[in-house]
């Protein structure tokens, strides 16, 4: 990709090299025209260039300047259509216009052996035969796509202990370390979907968040009805953060979880912004909600600071009360084994009610806003009063 960006020619001269193909030749001085590899500068100029082609497209083709401007990571591409017939015209239409522009695409993959079969040969990836095997995995953005099975693998790496590389483990610690090792092979067997079932422009989220001593997550599935009746409920995506080293109380923690939570589903509206998205925010602590149900000047900075940034997210009428036995954020606060990961229900398909009618979901408890907890973050507000003294009465008194 670099090689087919040509550099400025007064900036050429920048890119003098000299160069000999053996010992005995004489040295030869060569000016680099393109873009090179090892500058500072070159991811940036590839991916500005790329982006400047989809600026250049948004009167003509507004669905391809779309898909440059948005779904390339540097040469990587990472996208789809709902048909074979769309994805196939897409990937004409979209090679054809940069082809024309000196990037050439190619390594196309697709889980679908119609799409395959009708692009030209020399542009897919890795088969000379089309013939898709269903060990075969590509790779893209660090990521292991199996074509056939259409599903992402990820390869797990732990840090669990900070001690020195030569320190043996305690005990106790070592027989854990034993145990996790020998059940973690069983990750292996996750299989995790790429598509989650789009079938309408309507998709409705449900986001969990939990906090504990150990870490604070949140999660986030789509539910999406499906043409046989059933609702498909599919875990889309995940993130969890280490409880800071410095002490702090569960409520914080639990309001951190809250503006993860937040941060996610505004990263996935985005990127799903093509949808008509609904979004429920669900929490198994009453006191959060209490803090985001009033404004964010009520409370001391701390508490203000994050409720503000988290109802200019989702707003407060979004937000409900999970109990803590249905909330799947607290696997991953909390932590699971590796042999209990990939049979748990509740993880990987989020509480039974998700697929149900609002009326089988957990009843809203009342709020109360003047509990101790609610009240200790709330800010105290110093009053003034003026106050005016009869100086000629205090004369009459002493003198």
């Amino acid at each position: 990709m670099y090689r087919q960006i040509l550099i400025d020619q007064e900036d050429q001269n920048f890119q003098r090299i000299v160069w000999r193909e053996s010992k005995d030749s004489p040295i030869r001085e060569y000016k680099l025209c393109t873009v090179t590899y090892g500058t500072a500068s070159a991811p940036y100029l590839a991916t500005r260039c790329l982006f400047q082609t989809g600026l250049d497209l948004e009167r003509d083709d507004p669905a391809v300047s779309s898909l440059i401007k948005e779904s390339f990571y540097i040469n990587d591409l990472m996208a789809g259509a709902p048909s074979s017939e769309e994805a196939i015209s897409l990937i004409k239409t979209l090679s054809s216009i940069l082809e024309a522009r000196g990037f050439h695409l190619r390594k196309w993959r697709s889980n679908s052996s119609e799409v395959l079969s009708r692009i030209t040969s020399n542009w897919v990836g890795d088969s000379s035969n089309l013939e898709i095997h269903p060990d075969e995995c590509s790779k893209a953005l660090g990521l292991t796509w199996n074509s056939m099975k259409d599903i992402f693998i990820f390869n797990l790496k732990l840090w669990l202990l900070k001690l020195d590389w030569d320190s043996p483990l305690p005990e106790a610690l070592a027989t854990k370390w034993k145990t996790f090792q020998k059940e973690f092979e069983q990750v292996c067997s996750i299989h995790i979907p790429r598509w989650i079932h789009t079938a309408s422009q309507q998709i409705t989220l449900h986001g969990f968040c939990d906090a504990s001593e150990l870490a604070y997550a949140s999660v986030i599935y789509a539910v999406q009805p499906q043409a046989d009746g059933n609702t498909k409920v599919t875990l889309l995506v995940t993130k969890s953060r280490v409880s800071p080293l410095k002490s702090v109380s569960i409520l914080r923690l639990e309001l951190n979880g809250a503006l993860l939570l937040a941060r996610l589903y505004a990263t996935c509206k985005n990127m799903l912004k093509e949808y008509d998205v609904h979004f429920y925010a669900w929490t198994d602590s009453q006191v959060v909600l209490s803090w985001l149900s009033s404004h964010p000047w009520n409370w001391k900075p701390y508490i203000a600071n994050r409720t503000f940034e988290i109802l200019d997210l989702v707003p407060a009428d979004s937000w409900c009360y999970v109990p803590t036995k249905m909330n799947p954020a607290d696997i991953a606060c909390r932590g699971l084994s590796p042999k209990e990961l990939p049979t748990c229900v509740l993880w990987w398909e989020g509480t039974q009610w998700l697929s149900c009618e609002m009326d089988s979901w957990p009843k809203q408890p009342k709020r109360n806003d003047q509990t101790s907890s609610v009240s200790k973050e709330r800010k105290r507000t110093a009053f003034s009063f003026p106050v005016a003294v009869n100086c000629d009465s205090l004369l009459t008194l002493y003198f």
